[in-house]
């Protein structure tokens, strides 16, 4: 991030007890270690600004779904909404693309078909949640035929994943939520114009006990109110390069 923000407290954790104080002003999300570095603290700082007499606590997963226990308010998930005793508000639809840093891009040229990536290298991320897609099931959407394992580094979560990919290392599958804004800030280029829908968007969960924590329910309807992220619109290269318009 280019700045602290003032009045947020992170908590790097796994299903650990979260110790807060029990005030009216402070409220605790949970978040995918990757959405909460790409997608939600950036954002943060607005809502800091608009309301500054609130604190927020961040708990990020390392792997596997974002608690809503233990004293937390608001998960912020990735799925179907389909969670049991909780209600679940869609935020934004989730797409994938391969994406990789502009020197790389140049580097390996323009990319005409999803069988080329294969002759590149491919990012791989571990997830314990099989609702996100792999390289495997990119490949087979569009029906190439891929060897039994695929070559490439594997990274233990998303987040180093796509750190890697900024770092011009390879190729990874960028989500709108991970990618989009580094997208638009031409540090990652989309490789290939074809999205694939993830079958799946980002929600807002919450528990019954939310709408009585003001704080908490102050956050979720600005966390409502923000646009969606997109992916950049871009202009087919012509110089045998890969180019964006940001």
């Amino acid at each position: 991030m280019d700045a602290i923000v003032s009045g947020l407290n992170i908590i790097r954790s796994e299903g650990e007890p979260l110790q807060r104080a029990s005030k009216s002003d402070t409220l605790t999300v949970s978040c995918n270690l990757a959405y909460a570095n790409f997608w939600l603290l950036p954002r943060l700082k607005e809502f800091q600004d608009l309301h500054p007499e609130v604190t927020v606590n961040v708990v990020t997963a390392y792997q596997g779904l974002p608690p809503l226990t233990n004293g937390i308010d608001i998960s912020i998930r990735f799925g179907n909404g389909d969670w049991a005793e909780c209600t679940s508000r869609l935020l934004f639809a989730e797409e994938i693309v391969p994406v990789a840093s502009a020197s790389y891009a140049k580097s390996v040229g323009r990319i005409g078909s999803p069988e080329e990536l294969l002759k590149l290298t491919l990012l791989h991320a571990r997830a314990d949640d099989k609702k996100w897609f792999n390289w495997k099931q990119w490949f087979q959407h569009f029906g190439v035929s891929v060897p039994g394992g695929l070559p490439g580094p594997v990274f233990d979560n998303h987040l180093m994943m796509m750190q890697a990919a900024l770092a011009g290392s390879g190729i990874a599958l960028g989500w709108i939520g991970t990618a989009s804004e580094q997208v638009r800030r031409g540090q990652l280029v989309e490789l290939l114009p074809e999205k694939i829908d993830a079958n799946g968007g980002v929600y807002l969960v919450s528990g019954e006990e939310t709408s009585s924590n003001k704080a908490a329910a102050l956050f979720a309807n600005w966390l409502m109110s923000l646009p969606r992220p997109e992916f950049a619109v871009k202009t087919p290269p012509t110089d045998g390069g890969l180019t964006s318009v940001l």
